[in-house]
């Protein structure tokens, strides 16, 4: 018995969920936006998260995903990752290149208390002349800001883009697919409970109905509601630890 999908993609046209989720989207694009150069502006990060959320209507399953918020919320933010990623368009060869030169000249600058000249920072490279106006030339396309260069400074650590833009509220990855895969087994386990411990289990958990409530349903006794809600509990434990090494419910038991 699985649960009940709230699934807002089979009741809303594709314009109405974008109408919807239009206030997440320009949320997420203004965290990201805080804390980003002035030049990322966030109405073109929110252009992209309407495509990112437009991407998780089309792909989603109910099935795999019970809330269809929270998918749309990764989608979205990925879609604006994915954005910033693109955004960094200068070689990873040609970024270490500027890299090295720039630290050159800081070193030379440093040692001779002025500033380094050409010849100088070519012999700290240990290259020659043209050699060095070579690498010069491919490095002066470095203009922009590197993706992974930004970041914040905090004393002598260095702060990568994804630690600073990372949502200390939202699961990783790894997170989300560890939870789903629980609940799987979890939907599994609980097809073979008892008819009656499987209401209770659904009524409790999915209809939010309290143990009160969930006797005068069956035409029992709250306390018996409780025996039977503890026993079924009991019982998923100890099924997904025999199944699939499980420890913890992925409920509030």
């Amino acid at each position: 018995m699985t649960k009940s999908p709230d699934n807002e993609v089979a009741r809303y046209s594709q314009n109405e969920l974008i109408e919807m989720y239009l206030p997440l989207i320009k949320a997420v694009a203004a965290a990201l936006a805080s804390r980003l150069p002035a030049c990322i502006d966030a109405e073109d990060l929110t252009g992209v998260g309407v495509m990112g959320l437009i991407d998780a209507i089309q792909k989603y399953d109910p099935e795999r995903c019970d809330s269809f918020k929270n998918y749309a919320r990764i989608r979205i933010k990925g879609a604006m990752l994915d954005e910033l990623r693109a955004l960094d368009w200068v070689p990873r060869s040609v970024r270490q290149v500027a890299t090295q030169m720039d630290r050159k000249r800081r070193a030379v600058e440093q040692k001779m208390g002025r500033t380094a000249d050409a010849s100088e920072i070519a012999a700290a490279m240990g290259v020659d002349m043209e050699r060095y106006n070579t690498l010069r030339d491919r490095a002066r396309g470095h203009g922009m800001l590197s993706f992974e260069d930004i970041g914040m400074e905090t004393g002598e650590e260095q702060r990568s883009f994804l630690e600073c833009v990372e949502d200390p509220n939202m699961k990783s990855p790894a997170e989300v697919t560890n939870r789903r895969e629980t609940l799987d087994a979890l939907a599994q386990v609980l097809e073979s409970l008892k008819e009656r411990d499987r209401l209770v289990i659904s009524l409790y958990y999915l209809e939010d109905l309290n143990l009160k409530e969930i006797g005068a349903v069956l035409g029992v006794t709250e306390s018996r509601v409780s025996q039977i809600h503890t026993k079924a509990i009991r019982t998923l434990k100890q099924r997904l630890k025999t199944m699939f090494g499980i420890e913890h419910l992925p409920i509030a038991a």
